[in-house]
């Protein structure tokens, strides 16, 4: 009996602790050398204009072919970002 009552406990707890901001990703063009690409931006991805991170995990996710992976932002994207913080990197 009490495995059941753990359940509603354990859903309650998840729930509190999750971020009910809406997540809205951003399409960004992504080069890699000579390939274009396409980015799915989310909030703390230095691309995002959401600076604070909403859910855990990777910021972004880049089509490669026909799928969409996990990849960080490009180093240039990293220093830019970096360079515009308030604390200067």
């Amino acid at each position: 009996m009490s495995r059941h009552r753990l359940r509603p406990i354990a859903a309650i707890a998840l729930a509190a602790a999750s971020c009910l901001d809406p997540i809205c990703p951003r399409l960004v063009p992504q080069a890699d050398g000579a390939t274009e690409t396409l980015a799915l931006a989310l909030p703390g991805d230095p691309e995002h204009e959401v600076a604070d991170v909403r859910v855990p995990g990777p910021s972004r996710y880049v089509l490669r072919g026909e799928r969409w992976l996990a990849e960080g932002a490009p180093a240039e994207v990293r220093g830019a970002a970096a360079a515009d913080s308030p604390k200067g990197g």
